[in-house]
């Protein structure tokens, strides 16, 4: 049976995370593109399409879609700012793109999402497939180039952050700020407490920093190390993957060996504070 298959990818990630130098901005922006694939965001959207499922993880072998008839909808995969959604037909799928597309600009604004779509996608022909939808993903990101933020005119104000359009006053900050950057310390607040409630086994009494001020202190010279917790060649052992089933597994897998890799790092990190200055564990 053929489905039609989007493949969404949001694209220039670290442009978006790294457009400032604020710590706390970074983190908020981090947690905008880590949550548009949760069930807030996608799955909510696909919701207002019919009737779907999302068992990819936990049955990484079977495809519902392909046998029940009342599906109208199924996750492929979700991984590396990737989402692979699979629709019963091209106007679920086509009315899917619209409703996230608009669902995301209004809620956070700078953020660029392309999309991919192949109808007559043949899951026992996958590699091929997906192959196909991925060139036709990177021809879509070629052509069509999305305003996500306000237009800037000579007579508005700029957001010192963000340099976009200061259109909205903050009380906190105290000045005008642009709904993209609000958007990110809103998003900083749910981040830091996932953050620190997730991990808090390990932490102690320490805690993630909101500011690079709170990593070195006032008036003294340090450094800042920035470890990537990454693998090499990662698009090949995707590339190299013969079945859905086998991007699912390897998806799932990176993901906790990734956080297993960033727990062994904290535990090491604080370990290695408590012993160099002998802190209260």
């Amino acid at each position: 049976m053929s489905l039609t298959a989007v493949l969404t990818d949001t694209a220039s990630i670290q442009q978006y995370i790294f457009s400032s130098n604020k710590l706390k901005t970074n983190i908020g922006a981090s947690q905008i593109v880590k949550s548009i694939y949760d069930d807030e965001h996608l799955i909510k959207v696909l919701n207002e399409v019919g009737k779907g499922i999302n068992n990819w993880q936990e049955n990484p072998d079977e495809v519902p879609i392909l046998t029940n008839t009342d599906i109208e909808w199924e996750i492929g995969y979700i991984g590396g700012g990737n989402a692979l959604i699979f629709f019963r037909d091209n106007i679920k799928a086509k009315q899917f793109i619209k409703n996230y597309s608009k669902n995301l600009l209004v809620k956070y604004p700078g953020l660029n999402t392309s999309f991919g779509i192949k109808d007559d996608f043949d899951i026992n022909n996958f590699i091929q497939n997906i192959k196909e939808l991925h060139e036709l993903l990177h021809k879509s990101k070629n052509k069509y180039f999305p305003k996500t933020t306000l237009e800037k005119f000579g007579f508005t104000l700029d957001c010192t952050e963000s340099n976009e359009c200061a259109e909205l006053y903050d009380n906190v900050m105290g000045e005008y700020i642009s709904s993209v950057l609000k958007t990110k310390l809103d998003a900083e607040k749910i981040a830091s407490e996932d953050l620190n409630n997730k991990f808090k086994t390990i932490l102690n009494n320490f805690a993630f920093p909101k500011n690079f001020e709170e990593i070195s202190p006032e008036k003294e010279q340090s450094y800042i190390a920035v470890v990537h917790i990454d693998g090499n060649s990662m698009g090949k052992r995707f590339e190299a993957c013969e079945s859905l089933s086998d991007i699912r597994k390897l998806s799932k897998s990176i993901t906790e060996a990734t956080e297993k890799a960033f727990k062994n790092t904290l535990d090491i990190l604080i370990n290695k504070v408590i012993s160099d200055h002998s802190c209260p564990k």
